[in-house]
């Protein structure tokens, strides 16, 4: 049996926990021969070590697994004229809560736990604090503004902290002070997460990211199922979490946050 996973084209943090882990049990489960895992580009390195890697470029972003806005089964036409002999598992709906779930494949109930791989295996530490400034149109009112994140920056330059900014350059922005890293591909960034101390940034993919390479975070969210996701569910590693319920924390809350982990 040959698999085609894919195409994933919803939330960064959902393909991390609730798809390409999922994949890489399906793989032994089902008895594949082999697997070909067709995501964004840029994000090879989350399937590289049990799968054969397509990209897909597609303009726009969707919720969780969804597809809004996607035309998703013209996509999949076009896999299946390019993979003939693949049988193509597309984007499934799996809440990952911490715990192996049932999923219907091909009219069967297979039961997965998926396996998480830990990133960054060449720790670089370069820089103790890595900044996530989300700068996303899409749900834009979770965004923390630009003038927090740069007292967070002039905080962090005064002590002497080393500190850099990560995420894409469309959909994050660069704080005062820090060391431009945004637009490097995972394969590169999972590096620098893995040798700092912590990441910083309201709830995102890049924090959860961070989860998987097993990198202590300091994250805030307005949407309590956020809390323990970060906590348990979605820290697969363990790693240390501080959590503020609020989109919105006040810039002392956080610099008093990162006095306390830091100092």
């Amino acid at each position: 049996m040959k698999i085609l996973a894919g195409p994933w084209i919803g939330e960064f943090g959902w393909e991390l926990f609730c798809w390409q882990g999922y994949v890489r049990s399906l793989k032994s489960i089902l008895n594949a021969e082999e697997v070909v895992a067709i995501t964004r580009p840029g994000r090879e390195l989350l399937y590289s070590d049990f799968a054969k890697v397509d990209t897909i470029k597609v303009a726009g972003n969707a919720d969780m697994h969804q597809c809004r806005g996607f035309d998703i089964r013209s996509l999949i036409q076009k896999l299946n004229e390019k993979y003939p002999e693949y049988t193509i598992i597309p984007p499934f709906n799996a809440r990952y809560y911490g715990n192996p779930i049932s999923i219907n494949i091909g009219g069967s109930k297979v039961v997965v736990d998926p396996k998480f791989v830990k990133l960054g295996d060449s720790p670089i530490e370069e820089y103790s604090v890595i900044l996530h400034a989300r700068s996303r149109e899409h749900r834009s009112q979770d965004n923390w503004p630009q003038e927090n994140w740069d007292k967070v920056g002039s905080y962090l330059s005064e002590k002497g902290i080393s500190f850099a900014c990560i995420g894409s350059l469309e959909e994050s922005t660069l704080v005062r002070g820090a060391k431009d890293l945004r637009g490097l591909p995972i394969s590169e960034t999972v590096n620098y997460l893995a040798g700092a101390k912590i990441t910083i940034g309201p709830s995102s993919g890049a924090i959860h990211l961070a989860s998987l390479c097993g990198c202590s975070q300091l994250v805030w969210s307005g949407n309590a199922i956020n809390k323990s996701r970060y906590e348990t569910e979605w820290n697969p590693f363990e790693a240390e979490v501080v959590y503020l319920g609020s989109w919105n924390p006040s810039t002392e809350n956080v610099i008093e946050e990162i006095e306390k982990i830091l100092c």
